[in-house]
């Protein structure tokens, strides 16, 4: 079981997911009417993914997602 790692309301219809397990943590978009997974991205296999955060630089929106021991961040 993957296990919600990290949680951001988007907007009022889109929370944005970080999942952990390793072999299996990703990044995803959940639609808030029917909890369904729209975007996904996935992290490579040796990678436990943790918490995430929404950046806005510049006018732009960006996704960080941070793993566990592995101390690296991905955008």
């Amino acid at each position: 079981m993957i296990c919600s790692q990290g949680l951001i309301l988007k907007d009022q219809d889109t929370l944005i997911e970080s999942a952990g397990l390793y072999g299996s943590s990703s990044i995803h978009y959940l639609n808030r009417a029917d909890m369904t997974v729209g975007l996904e991205a996935p992290l490579d296999r040796e990678y436990f993914g943790e918490g995430c955060e929404l950046v806005n630089i510049n006018g732009e929106s960006l996704i960080y997602q941070l793993t566990w021991q592995e101390r690296k961040v991905y955008k």
